[in-house]
């Protein structure tokens, strides 16, 4: 019987002293008992070095004011468990999963096993994956993307990013959702999620809520091929868009340039010469009425040609800006005065009302350019009325603040004629688009210019029917608030002409 019980013991001291497991014994002060080779190895020392002293020296600093704690846990419970953070002989820390039983023999004081495992590598793999996905959703929280994840019933598992705000959600807002619920409203992202848990990699390109974004998809399988789950990117492409539609327009502006320089010689001379024949015709004693009708209908489509090259060379011509201080308010009334004649040869019965603002909002503009895009404007509004109505023109300075922190100053053309299709709305400021039958489709462009080239934008609504308004926002500088306070002039008043 002894015999065995010495085996047994034997086995079991082999058992501690070969495991890979950190085993101790401590009283209920803390003072190891016994270490073996293992929790030594780990921590840089001899089991001599360790036996008789308290468990607490081989703590964190950190978390020895908390060791207490853990010794009041294992007098009141007869098995704990936890996480200890240790420190090595050279000062490394090691962390211990461990789960510690008290343990009481007759005759003896009560003394406490301990085992634990070494978790120090899983946990330093857990902070180091909790770090980069922190720094994941800081990238993502401050990029233009939407990161997101279906499964395979296409509710959403996932959704981040900063682009979310412009569409009105918050990240995770829709987690839990179906895909088919949430965008029930965008036909095209309901199609795209099903080409997708159909098992179906691509990149759409596709307009939510008056952005552009460009989504790829990528169905995530299992080994028998089956669709588990959607993950997806969209990026934000709105600007993008936007500088390569500026490239577009400037590549259109560049082949008029083009076109200009040879039409200027090889149209502009022979109408002049064909202008000469005309009148030299007309001159002629044997003319009669009806020819002479024709020849000066020819001579007007012979002038509005001349007129529509000229309009071409205007548009290609590098113009060295002329800038000055200027009230906006006489720009637009000269520009007003102006179009009136031409209302006035029109035939139809036209009203030009004039609003201008309370300040004389002097600026530094190119007086002439502004004034040709401000009658540009007021042209285009007496051409889209057919034969009554009335046109407003109003300038006022715009509210300060986002991109304009000294405000804008403002003109806006109202009419009340025929309006502007839906379909066309998005193309009226492209070079040669118009929807008139004898228009150019370079007068539009040109405002936009001019707008562009003082810090501003141009803008339009329309109501096909009932009229358009065209504003013409201006940038204000720091300059232009200074003009105005050291050459203060008389407030002019709110009036109608």
């Amino acid at each position: 019987m002894e015999e065995r019980l010495r085996e047994s013991e034997q086995r079991y001291r082999n058992l501690v002293e070969n495991s890979q497991g950190l085993i101790c014994t401590h009283d209920m002060e803390g003072t190891l008992l016994s270490v073996n080779p293992a929790v030594a190895h780990l921590g840089g020392y001899q089991p001599s070095e360790m036996v008789g002293r308290n468990l607490r020296e081989f703590l964190m600093p950190a978390v020895r004011p908390f060791f207490g704690d853990y010794l009041e846990g294992i007098r009141q419970e007869k098995i704990v468990s936890g996480i200890l953070r240790g420190m090595t002989k050279d000062g490394r820390e090691r962390v211990w999963a461990y789960r510690n039983v008290r343990l009481e023999e007759a005759g003896k004081p009560p003394y406490v096993l301990g085992h634990a495992i070494d978790i120090t590598e899983r946990v330093r793999a857990e902070e180091a994956l909790r770090e980069t996905e922190a720094r994941l959703r800081t990238v993502i929280a401050n990029s233009p993307i939407v990161l997101f994840a279906l499964d395979r019933e296409g509710v959403f598992t996932l959704s981040e990013g900063k682009v979310l705000d412009a569409l009105g959600l918050k990240p995770g807002e829709v987690v839990g959702k179906s895909v088919f619920d949430v965008y029930a409203h965008v036909p095209q992202i309901l199609k795209n999620c099903r080409r997708a848990l159909n098992g179906e990699s691509f990149t759409s390109i596709m307009e939510v809520t008056s952005l552009i974004f460009e989504v790829v998809y990528v169905p995530l399988q299992d080994r028998k091929g089956v669709v588990t789950s959607v993950i997806g990117v969209a990026t934000d492409i709105t600007e993008k868009n936007r500088l390569e539609m500026e490239l577009l327009r400037a590549a259109q502006i560049s082949l008029i340039g083009e076109l200009a320089a040879g039409l200027a010689h090889e149209i502009k001379n022979p109408l002049a010469g064909i202008q000469g024949v005309i009148r030299v015709l007309m001159r002629e004693p044997g003319c009669d009425e009806a020819e002479r009708g024709l020849l000066e209908a020819v001579g007007h489509e012979v002038r509005r040609i001349d007129a529509i090259v000229d309009m071409l060379l205007d548009q290609a011509r590098v113009r060295v800006r002329q800038v000055a201080r200027e009230s906006l308010n006489e720009v637009v009334n000269r520009a007003i005065a102006l179009a009136r004649n031409q209302a006035a040869a029109c035939g139809a019965k036209i009203d030009i009302e004039f609003e201008s603002a309370l300040e004389p909002l002097v600026i530094l503009i190119d007086a002439a350019q502004m004034q040709g895009a401000v009658l540009n404007l007021i042209i285009n509004a007496i051409e889209a009325i057919d034969h009554q109505g009335r046109i407003t023109v109003r300038v006022k300075r715009g509210g300060t603040g986002g991109a304009y922190p000294y405000g804008l100053a403002i003109i806006e053309v109202e009419d009340t004629g025929r309006g502007i299709p839906d379909d066309s709305l998005g193309r009226i400021f492209n070079a040669f688009f118009t929807t008139k039958p004898r228009g150019t489709g370079l007068g539009l462009p040109a405002v936009r210019r001019a707008a562009e080239s003082h810090g501003g934008d141009v803008e339009v609504k329309s109501i096909l029917g009932r009229g358009s308004i065209f504003t013409l926002s201006l940038s204000l500088s720091a300059q232009d608030l200074t003009n105005e306070r050291e050459n203060p002039r008389q407030k002019e008043n709110p009036h109608r002409r």
